[in-house]
């Protein structure tokens, strides 16, 4: 697993803030990180984006009637919102320090996967289950592993790895004995307390996010090695886990497994190819912010494009889905 460096435990966080939809209150940031004109506080901000599907049957068409690669088009999102406020918490949104996609960046029937990706601006992306062998050579090619980590200002960002075992589309989600090999590499190279953060593609939800988080939908892909939920849980335990982020459920959802929080960004307009036209999806269009403070993270779900009526909720555009606050110890 390559390791690269750029610039607790989940059930020691003793409360935490929710919020729903509403406007968010500037204040309490100082100028810095060589950015002008935005303003900068003593947080560690980075987005996720995931499902994007890019080169699928169904492009998504602009305004103007012009295919929009759905990788750009989340890209163009999140600088959109530099400079807000972020939320109902104090601040705004700053600079990410790196960008992340949770995996599915491409379709499996584009002609040109490695078009597809190496053209959009991510730092670092996670495999997902439509991604083929060419994509996965351009991951390993780019970041030295699928199993890769790296270091982003004081926080190790740890991927898993799809069990990809033929085209077009049989891969199945981590395997206990990957999630093992993931944890001795980790034990024998990172420093004891280091925040860490487990970002993977597989989903541990039921079909249309929340639910129960043991049984249903997503959860039964798991099932393929019994033991692999239970090594993911020990996976995290080991660690100073903040958090896991993933892919794969295409609403963007909130949710704690087995005492640890989990938090998905979402997709884009073009996945999952269904809906009515032009937009060729009935799901939101979403994408996750996570700022770390000494003391606390903060994470929300930013809501961009078209207004959304799905999974029995109003997802309305230029709006924050949700956000909560976790207090550390």
């Amino acid at each position: 697993m390559a390791q690269k460096k750029v610039g607790g435990i989940i059930r020691k966080a003793r409360t935490y803030m929710a919020h729903s939809r509403g406007a968010g209150r500037p204040g309490g940031a100082r100028s810095g990180l060589g950015n002008p004109g935005l303003l900068y506080s003593q947080y560690e901000t980075n987005f996720f984006g995931g499902d994007t599907h890019a080169g699928g049957q169904l492009a998504y068409l602009d305004g103007n009637g012009l295919i929009t690669n759905p990788n750009v088009r989340q890209i163009d999102a999140f600088m959109s919102i530099l400079g807000r406020p972020f939320h109902t918490l104090e601040g705004v949104v700053e600079a990410p320090l790196a960008k992340f996609q949770l995996g599915d960046a491409v379709h499996e029937d584009t002609q040109a996967p490695e078009d597809e990706y190496v053209n959009y601006p991510y730092d670092f992306t996670v495999r997902g289950n439509h991604d083929q062998p060419p994509l996965a050579s351009l991951i390993v090619a780019r970041h030295g592993s699928l199993e890769w980590g790296v270091k982003v200002g004081s926080i190790w960002f740890q991927a898993l790895t799809e069990n990809y075992i033929a085209a077009p589309n049989n891969s199945f989600p981590p395997t206990a004995a990957r999630i093992a090999a993931v944890k001795a590499q980790m034990l024998a190279t990172r420093p004891p307390g280091e925040r860490t953060v487990f970002l993977m593609h597989r989903s541990l939800t039921n079909s249309s996010g929340g639910g129960s988080p043991e049984s249903g939908g997503y959860q039964a892909e798991w099932d393929v090695d019994s033991g692999a939920k239970d090594a993911l849980e020990d996976l995290c335990n080991s660690f100073n886990t903040l958090c896991m982020i993933q892919g794969h459920n295409h609403y963007s959802y909130r949710i704690i497994w087995r005492g640890i929080r989990i938090y998905s960004p979402g997709s884009v307009a073009q996945a999952p190819m269904l809906g009515s036209p032009p937009w060729g999806t009935a799901y939101p269009e979403s994408f996750l912010v996570l700022r770390v403070h000494n003391n606390w993270f903060d994470i929300g779900c930013y809501c961009f494009g078209f207004l959304a009526i799905a999974n029995n909720q109003v997802w309305a555009p230029g709006t924050w889905e949700w956000s909560e606050r976790v207090m550390l110890s």
